[in-house]
């Protein structure tokens, strides 16, 4: 299975080891936690979008000065902040776990 799936990878993105979008399937992240991964899903889908909203537009490109791409890019480097999802996962997996306690009770 794993090489099926590697060899239907069309892109993956440099410095980014836990992104992959795999032609004929989809994206795929990986995080050291669910909260993480959702987060960089949602992250990598709204960054499609805007790729292909940018491109819809059919107008010239408004690029950032260099400087402001490298400062971007160092921000997200790993160990530069706390990663999305470790918090902001806490919540709705608490009320998931209520849920489900209160469709199947022990």
């Amino acid at each position: 299975m794993t090489d099926l799936i590697y060899n239907h990878i069309t892109l993956r993105i440099p410095g980014t080891p836990d992104h992959l979008l795999i032609n004929l399937y989809g994206l795929l992240t990986c995080g050291p936690s669910a909260g993480e991964a959702f987060n960089l899903m949602y992250n990598l889908e709204l960054a499609c979008r805007t790729q292909v909203d940018t491109m819809a537009a059919r107008d010239d490109w408004c690029v950032p000065p260099q400087a402001v791409l490298e400062r971007t890019a160092d921000l997200y480097q790993p160990g530069t902040r706390r990663p999305y999802g470790v918090l902001e996962w806490q919540a709705p997996a608490a009320r998931w776990a209520r849920r489900t306690a209160r469709r199947h009770p022990a």
